[in-house]
């Protein structure tokens, strides 16, 4: 495959790739990267969303965005954020659900932040007639300079990582290599500079991730938060605590693939260190409310009310579907306690 032939020349030109380095090939070089080539949303692709398991997902995150933008005083020019926005089903839900309150309809623009072409194409066929101002831009920095609402649900678990591992009572990093057969493979490397929070403890074969990307988003987004106003919801599959594990992972047609073959054909993810992103957002003198799990958050804005009131108007195979959405959500075996959910805000009323 021509990405996998890229990183190979990469790394035979240059010596071993980091872990970010070939997430950042595969998931995003601009011609064969997963999501410039697929649209991997939905039973028809490689994984479903919160957004597309029920339309109640996106309405419930609406009803946080008018609770915000009334407690910031109902200010009249608010940008509306997404980034990462997958097909739009989101956005779409959460704008029909805010549909009854013009005012807050009156005061926000609408801003995507997507950096796949394909992806944009759906979004706008999905979005079209949905709000009067909505715009797309390829980075955060893109967003005008005012209030914000924003939204992101399962984009910091695709942001690349780095790995490390302990071995012999010393932390190498673990890359990705030329294996002896012409293939790509894993290896272990020591360091010169070894970054400060692997200094914890931990026992041999114990991994560490670090997601400097994460910590560069949250710092952008805070920064706008703490000069405007205004307030940004993290929703993805992570943990609340320090932990020593591997939890690099491919997903292809809804099944674990090997995260070295087929490259630039499957989904690679980690789970998302909301510890370390918490602490990073108060160090940088943020507010922040959560880590919650995203049970106790969709139960809190009211998701078995929402989910009683459609099913007054359904056929029995409705309600059945109704029921099963809203169990997988919120249901601790299932995404209920896996997705963490955290808030930043900062608000200048």
């Amino acid at each position: 495959m021509p990405l996998e032939n890229h990183i190979k020349k990469m790394i035979r030109n240059n010596g071993s790739m980091s872990i970010s380095s070939f997430m950042k090939e595969a998931l995003y070089h601009p011609k064969w990267g997963y999501y410039q080539q697929k649209n991997p949303f939905g039973r028809t692709g490689d994984f479903i969303t919160a957004p597309e398991i029920s339309q109640i997902f996106g309405e419930l995150l609406g009803v946080w965005c008018v609770s915000v933008w009334r407690q910031m005083g109902c200010p009249q020019d608010v940008a509306l954020v997404e980034i990462g926005p997958g097909r739009g089903t989101l956005m779409k839900d959460l704008l029909r659900g805010t549909r009854h309150i013009p005012d807050f309809h009156d005061a926000i623009a609408v801003h995507m932040v997507e950096i796949s072409q394909k992806l944009k194409a759906v979004q706008q066929e999905n979005l079209s007639g949905a709000h009067e101002s909505i715009t797309w831009c390829d980075a955060f920095s893109d967003v005008p300079d005012k209030p914000i609402l924003l939204v992101a649900n399962e984009l910091f678990d695709a942001l690349p990582i780095n790995q490390y591992v302990k071995k012999g009572g010393k932390w190498q990093e673990r890359k990705v290599v030329v294996a002896g057969d012409g293939g790509l493979e894993f290896a272990l490397e020591n360091m010169v500079n070894m970054p400060e929070t692997l200094e914890k403890e931990a026992h041999d074969r114990d991994f560490f991730e670090i997601c400097p990307d994460s910590l560069e988003l949250v710092g952008q987004i805070l920064a706008v938060i703490k000069k405007n106003g205004g307030a940004a919801l993290i929703i993805d599959y992570g943990y609340d605590y320090y932990g020593y594990k591997d939890t690099l992972q491919a997903v292809k047609n809804h099944k674990y693939s090997d995260i070295l073959e087929g490259v630039g054909q499957s989904d690679i993810t980690a789970h998302v260190d909301f510890v370390g992103m918490k602490k990073f957002a108060l160090q940088n003198g943020g507010g922040v409310q959560g880590i919650f799990t995203q049970s106790d958050f969709l139960q809190g804005l009211g998701i078995e009310i929402r989910a009683a009131k459609l099913m007054q108007n359904a056929n029995n195979l409705q309600k059945g579907g109704i029921k099963l959405a809203v169990d997988r959500l919120i249901n601790p075996d299932k995404m209920g306690n896996l997705f963490k959910v955290m808030i930043l805000e900062s608000f200048k009323l």
